[in-house]
């Protein structure tokens, strides 16, 4: 086997956790609805307790679901589910039959629930942008979303790591004029674990478990990156890749966390970070925001939708239907799904029902995936 440089190395642990951040944070980071809902409810101090112990939870998750897959050799979310209970070999097919068909439901329903908070964001966009309805708005991009989905795993990879960094400096742009127009106030809150507890937006208890759940929620960060981690050779590239997915999660929820904080309660919404351009910002910045949160949306949605498709595509026998027609029929019904949903609003997509399927990870995910750290190792010695 070759061996990597550093530098090669690191673009293959950035391209993992740009889709994982693309996918599981990407929409919902640029609307800033994650940093209002969990990051900044309760003041800009207990912000820093709350960024650390997601940084280190998902980099923990990202490094055992990685190593899982390296030493596994999972190339789907079905296969990583079974492999993780332990039932891809047993000769129970009734035992295989339960688990494998209820973590399709998990996976499919989670992703839905992803995708809808996406698909609200950008009907929103498009009404605010080109005064399109928002019906109209977001059956054209579940048809472009669909359409993307065709173009694979190295399409999405690559498209998703762009898109991250793009996503970075237009954070930092944003932040520079918040802090021109509201420096002040920033500096007052940030560290500050007084200010945020009167805005009766939640509680620091509250907050807190909704903090863990929200990781937990991200522990199937396995079955979404199996998909793409072909590149994925190593012990060393499992922990390098784990690590910067954690840190990449936590370093754009701090960006946009310090963008949303001096606005809040007044900006506690489906889309703050939105609000906050068109109402206080000059138009270039909102112009800003428009670009790279539409890029962050086409990141989010493929690359689920991709997910879900190369899991049934494989189950779709005929030959009759090339396999990049089967991706866009399987994603066209999974999107439609994630239409329906996304009429319930980003916020309560964001703080219940993202909640709920953290609950049920915690359980499901987190558990063997734990395990799974001790299996690993005797799986490796065996080879």
């Amino acid at each position: 086997m070759e061996k990597k440089n550093s530098w090669n190395s690191f673009k293959t642990w950035f391209a993992i956790g740009a889709v994982m951040f693309g996918t599981g944070f990407g929409a919902n980071i640029a609307s800033g609805a994650y940093a209002a809902a969990y990051i900044v409810p309760v003041g800009g101090g207990w912000a820093i307790i709350w960024l650390l112990i997601i940084g280190i939870l998902v980099s923990l998750f990202g490094i055992m679901s990685l190593s899982f897959i390296r030493s596994y050799k999972i190339g789907n979310y079905n296969q990583f589910f079974t492999t993780l209970w332990g039932v891809h070999k047993t000769k129970n097919k009734f035992a295989k039959a339960v688990v494998s068909t209820f973590f399709d439901i998990y996976q499919t329903g989670s992703g839905i629930i992803a995708c809808a908070a996406s698909t609200a964001l950008f009907g929103t966009l498009l009404k605010q942008l080109f005064g399109l309805p928002y019906w109209p708005a977001c059956i054209l991009g579940t048809v472009l979303f669909a359409f993307l989905t065709m173009y694979g795993a190295r399409f999405l990879r690559n498209f998703s790591s762009v898109m991250s960094v793009g996503l970075a400096v237009s954070c930092v742009i944003i932040l520079f004029a918040v802090i021109g127009e509201r420096g002040q106030t920033l500096a007052q809150r940030i560290g500050n674990f007084q200010i945020g507890l009167d805005w009766g937006i939640s509680t620091v208890p509250k907050t807190a478990v909704m903090i863990l759940i929200f990781c937990f929620s991200n522990s199937s960060v396995g079955a979404l990156l199996c998909n793409f981690s072909e590149k994925i050779t190593t012990r060393r590239d499992s922990v390098g890749a784990g690590i910067v997915v954690g840190i990449m999660s936590a370093l754009m929820l701090l960006l946009t966390g310090i963008i949303v904080l001096p606005y809040m309660p007044d900006c506690h919404s489906d889309a703050p970070i939105l609000t906050i351009c068109s109402t206080y910002l000059k138009s270039w910045v909102t112009g800003v925001y428009w670009i790279i949160a539409i890029l962050a949306i086409v990141s989010t949605i493929p690359t689920m939708a991709f997910g879900i498709s190369n899991r049934w595509a494989m189950s779709w026998k005929t030959e009759k239907i090339t396999k990049k027609m089967k991706f866009f029929i399987i994603s066209i019904v999974f999107l439609s799904a994630s239409l329906l949903i996304s009429s319930i609003g980003l916020m309560t997509i964001v703080r219940v029902l993202i909640q709920f399927i953290g609950y049920i990870a915690m359980v499901a995910i987190v558990i063997p995936l734990i395990v799974s750290v001790f299996r690993v190792r005797k799986h490796d010695k065996g080879e």
